[in-house]
């Protein structure tokens, strides 16, 4: 590449259109020339916001969809620099607006990745542009929203017709996608958006993936108390099983997470008290799963709103039992303070000193 080639790219990226137009008439070929990154003057200008330089440069035949060493074309440049009229100039012109640069993004989806909301207003003039179409990863412009928190851009897609109801390709919906990336506002974003078309929203707080995860069971796994807020506020119940008969409050409990104990005790005291007498696939209520975790802040309120201490689980362990076969003396205190039966025997008719001993307490 001789002088007048870095030059040319040189006056792309600053703008300069006269200098520019003065090298291009000198030899029309440094129209294609490239710098050590693969980068093109559409591309540079694209980067800068050069309206005019990709005006001129397309109008004299460079080459609209070429991709740089990450590949990138011209237009995801625009994009990730958010100049929504040059990606309007490029799509006029034609550009691809399908092809993938090496982080499997294309166009709609890197704008919503990015929440560019000004940008995918751009695109969605362009009836090429498909809002419900899949990436490479298998996700739609709606999971790229909900992975990111892209509230703006989730809202714009659905008045333009994404559906709620499409899965990625591993089975998750939008809005399980929210649920585990702790998207609070783009969840919230879906829940109105349901209620506003007069929808049911229960039949979406109650969409299940192939483990029959309802959204609910995914922000308490995910940790993320905001989502779980926005879910419980909505309607979500906590008493909703999964294939493992897990409910929220045994996933929460599990989990040792008082804050979000407590909130679905404050938020659905009715469905909480259901789950609290739950049995899941090992017949553990809540009380067992916070037992079995030596979780004792959670134990001790359980047992405040009274979680049942003599149930017994698959093995006729009582959570008395199931502290002593694990050595969980905190546990094991708290629960004989409550008034736990310290005669009560397994389906071996072991009690609490033979398992105690077993379990090396």
């Amino acid at each position: 590449m001789d002088e007048l080639d870095v030059s040319s790219l040189k006056l792309a990226s600053k703008g300069d259109l006269a200098a520019f137009e003065k090298y291009f008439n000198k030899n029309p070929e440094r129209l294609h020339t490239r710098n050590t990154k693969r980068q093109t003057v559409l591309h540079l200008a694209a980067e800068k916001g050069h309206e005019d330089i990709l005006l001129f440069s397309l109008a004299n035949g460079a080459e609209i969809d070429a991709e740089d060493n990450k590949g990138c074309t011209p237009l995801h440049v625009a994009i990730m620099n958010r100049f929504p009229q040059c990606v309007n100039i490029l799509l006029k012109y034609g550009c691809n607006p399908h092809i993938y640069n090496l982080q499997e993004q294309n166009a709609i989806h890197l704008a919503c990745e990015l929440d560019f909301d000004d940008v995918l207003l751009v695109l969605l003039k362009y009836k090429s542009i498909d809002v419900n179409a899949w990436n490479k990863n298998g996700n739609t412009p709606l999971h790229c929203t909900a992975a990111k928190d892209s509230y703006k851009c989730a809202k714009i897609l659905l008045e333009n017709g994404s559906q709620l109801c499409q899965t990625c390709e591993i089975g998750f919906y939008p809005i399980h996608t929210a649920a585990l990336s702790g998207s609070a506002k783009t969840l919230s974003v879906f829940l109105q958006y349901v209620s506003a078309q007069g929808k049911d929203l229960n039949k979406v707080l109650t969409y299940a993936d192939k483990d029959n995860n309802v959204p609910l069971h995914s922000a308490v796994r995910s940790g993320f108390l905001e989502v779980v807020k926005v879910c419980l506020e909505a309607g979500s119940r906590i008493d909703t099983k999964q294939d493992d008969l897990y409910n929220p409050l045994h996933l929460a409990s599990a989990q040792g997470n008082l804050d979000m104990v407590t909130l679905m005790s404050e938020l659905q005291e009715e469905s909480f008290m259901k789950a609290l007498r739950q049995k899941d696939i090992l017949e553990m209520t809540p009380l067992h799963r916070a037992t079995l975790f030596n979780h004792g802040h959670i134990i001790e309120f359980l047992i405040s709103k009274g979680a049942d201490l003599e149930i017994g689980d698959i093995y006729q362990r009582t959570p008395l039992l199931l502290a002593a076969s694990k050595g969980s003396h905190e546990s094991g205190k708290l629960l004989c303070k409550a008034g736990a039966n310290p005669l009560a025997k397994d389906i071996n008719c072991r009690n609490v000193l033979h398992l105690a001993i077993k379990g090396g307490a």
